[in-house]
Protein backbone atom coordinates (compact mmCIF):
# COMPACT_ATOMS: atom_id res chain seq x y z
CA UNK A 1 0.00 0.00 0.00
CA UNK A 2 2.63 2.31 1.15
CA UNK A 3 4.17 1.70 -2.40
CA UNK A 4 0.93 2.77 -4.35
CA UNK A 5 0.25 5.86 -2.34
CA UNK A 6 4.21 6.72 -2.62
CA UNK A 7 3.41 6.12 -6.86
CA UNK A 8 0.21 8.47 -6.75
CA UNK A 9 2.53 11.36 -4.76
CA UNK A 10 5.04 11.19 -8.17
CA UNK A 11 2.56 11.41 -10.61
CA UNK A 12 1.21 14.64 -8.53
CA UNK A 13 4.20 16.06 -8.44
CA UNK A 14 4.92 15.51 -11.92
CA UNK A 15 1.37 17.02 -12.56
CA UNK A 16 2.47 20.10 -10.34
CA UNK A 17 6.10 20.35 -12.72
CA UNK A 18 8.34 18.84 -10.57
CA UNK A 19 10.26 16.17 -12.65
CA UNK A 20 12.37 13.38 -10.70
CA UNK A 21 15.28 12.19 -12.60
CA UNK A 22 15.77 8.95 -13.89
CA UNK A 23 16.67 6.80 -11.88
CA UNK A 24 16.47 8.13 -8.62
CA UNK A 25 16.48 6.99 -4.44
CA UNK A 26 12.63 7.05 -4.75
CA UNK A 27 12.06 4.51 -7.10
CA UNK A 28 14.72 2.32 -6.49
CA UNK A 29 13.25 2.45 -2.94
CA UNK A 30 9.89 1.32 -4.51
CA UNK A 31 11.77 -1.56 -6.15
CA UNK A 32 13.40 -2.14 -3.26
CA UNK A 33 10.55 -2.68 -1.08
CA UNK A 34 8.68 -4.29 -4.02
CA UNK A 35 11.14 -7.19 -3.98
CA UNK A 36 10.53 -7.84 -0.38
CA UNK A 37 6.82 -8.10 -0.44
CA UNK A 38 7.40 -11.34 -2.42
CA UNK A 39 7.36 -13.80 0.53
CA UNK A 40 9.69 -16.49 -1.35
CA UNK A 41 12.50 -13.28 -1.52
CA UNK A 42 12.00 -12.74 1.56
CA UNK A 43 11.85 -15.72 3.35
CA UNK A 44 15.49 -15.82 1.59
CA UNK A 45 17.07 -12.78 2.61
CA UNK A 46 20.16 -11.80 3.89
CA UNK A 47 20.92 -9.48 6.81
CA UNK A 48 22.00 -6.81 4.34
CA UNK A 49 19.30 -7.14 2.06
CA UNK A 50 16.80 -6.54 4.51
CA UNK A 51 18.99 -3.61 6.37
CA UNK A 52 18.51 -1.78 2.66
CA UNK A 53 14.60 -3.04 2.33
CA UNK A 54 14.27 -1.48 6.06
CA UNK A 55 15.99 1.58 5.25
CA UNK A 56 13.83 1.96 1.26
CA UNK A 57 10.71 1.54 4.19
CA UNK A 58 11.94 4.81 6.43
CA UNK A 59 12.97 6.61 2.54
CA UNK A 60 9.12 5.71 0.87
CA UNK A 61 7.46 6.37 5.07
CA UNK A 62 9.18 9.85 4.83
CA UNK A 63 8.40 10.49 1.11
CA UNK A 64 4.72 9.76 1.29
CA UNK A 65 4.47 12.04 4.39
CA UNK A 66 6.37 14.85 3.15
CA UNK A 67 4.41 14.52 -0.49
CA UNK A 68 1.34 13.89 1.36
CA UNK A 69 1.96 17.36 3.31
CA UNK A 70 3.12 19.46 0.30
CA UNK A 71 -0.41 18.12 -1.55
CA UNK A 72 -2.36 19.05 1.42
CA UNK A 73 -0.84 21.97 3.12
CA UNK A 74 1.79 23.58 1.27
CA UNK A 75 2.22 27.19 0.80
CA UNK A 76 4.00 29.81 -0.66
CA UNK A 77 7.03 30.27 1.81
CA UNK A 78 6.71 27.11 3.43
CA UNK A 79 9.79 24.44 3.79
CA UNK A 80 8.39 22.46 1.21
CA UNK A 81 9.34 24.17 -1.87
CA UNK A 82 10.37 22.28 -5.22
CA UNK A 83 14.12 22.91 -4.83
CA UNK A 84 14.16 20.92 -1.52
CA UNK A 85 11.78 18.05 -2.73
CA UNK A 86 14.26 17.75 -5.58
CA UNK A 87 16.47 16.92 -2.76
CA UNK A 88 14.88 13.52 -1.98
CA UNK A 89 14.79 11.73 -5.31
CA UNK A 90 19.00 12.36 -4.34
CA UNK A 91 21.60 9.82 -2.65
CA UNK A 92 22.35 6.72 -1.99
CA UNK A 93 20.14 3.48 -1.16
CA UNK A 94 21.23 3.16 2.16
CA UNK A 95 22.99 5.95 4.62
CA UNK A 96 26.10 3.67 4.89
CA UNK A 97 26.57 3.97 1.06
CA UNK A 98 26.39 8.16 0.74
CA UNK A 99 28.73 10.29 0.32
CA UNK A 100 26.57 13.00 1.10
CA UNK A 101 24.41 13.48 3.87
CA UNK A 102 22.79 16.77 2.16
CA UNK A 103 19.69 14.75 0.73
CA UNK A 104 18.86 12.71 3.54
CA UNK A 105 19.90 15.74 6.27
CA UNK A 106 17.18 18.16 3.91
CA UNK A 107 14.62 14.77 4.01
CA UNK A 108 14.59 14.73 7.98
CA UNK A 109 14.11 18.76 7.86
CA UNK A 110 11.43 17.84 5.83
CA UNK A 111 9.83 15.24 7.79
CA UNK A 112 10.06 17.54 10.72
CA UNK A 113 8.46 20.60 9.16
CA UNK A 114 5.81 17.84 7.79
CA UNK A 115 4.80 16.63 11.47
CA UNK A 116 4.19 20.13 12.45
CA UNK A 117 2.55 21.87 9.56
CA UNK A 118 0.05 18.93 9.32
CA UNK A 119 -0.28 19.61 13.73
CA UNK A 120 -1.48 22.99 12.27
CA UNK A 121 1.46 25.01 13.01
CA UNK A 122 3.22 28.17 10.96
CA UNK A 123 6.34 26.68 9.63
CA UNK A 124 8.77 28.78 7.54
CA UNK A 125 11.49 28.16 5.58
CA UNK A 126 15.00 29.40 7.84
CA UNK A 127 17.92 28.75 9.77
CA UNK A 128 18.87 26.88 11.72
CA UNK A 129 16.62 24.01 9.37
CA UNK A 130 13.07 25.63 9.63
CA UNK A 131 11.00 27.91 11.94
CA UNK A 132 7.97 27.80 13.33
CA UNK A 133 5.70 30.18 15.14
CA UNK A 134 5.69 29.85 18.81
CA UNK A 135 3.99 32.24 21.02
CA UNK A 136 4.17 35.11 18.89
CA UNK A 137 7.55 34.80 17.31
CA UNK A 138 9.36 31.98 14.84
CA UNK A 139 11.57 29.67 16.77
CA UNK A 140 14.43 27.85 14.78
CA UNK A 141 13.92 23.88 14.62
CA UNK A 142 17.73 21.94 13.94
CA UNK A 143 16.52 19.26 12.39
CA UNK A 144 19.13 16.62 12.95
CA UNK A 145 19.18 12.80 12.13
CA UNK A 146 21.10 10.80 14.10
CA UNK A 147 23.99 8.49 11.77
CA UNK A 148 25.67 7.30 14.86
CA UNK A 149 24.55 3.74 16.98
CA UNK A 150 26.27 4.71 20.22
CA UNK A 151 24.26 6.21 23.19
CA UNK A 152 27.86 8.75 24.16
CA UNK A 153 27.88 10.30 21.12
CA UNK A 154 24.23 11.33 20.55
CA UNK A 155 24.34 12.65 23.79
CA UNK A 156 27.36 14.87 22.63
Amino acid sequence: MLVGRCREVLDVMRARGISPPQPNRITRAIRIVEGLNDEERLARATSSELQLGSEAFRTLWEFFFIGYTWRERGRVGGPLTGTRLMALFEGADSSGADSNPRPRSTQFELYAASGLILGGADVRDGEPDIRFLYHGSYRGVAAKRVSTPTANAVRK
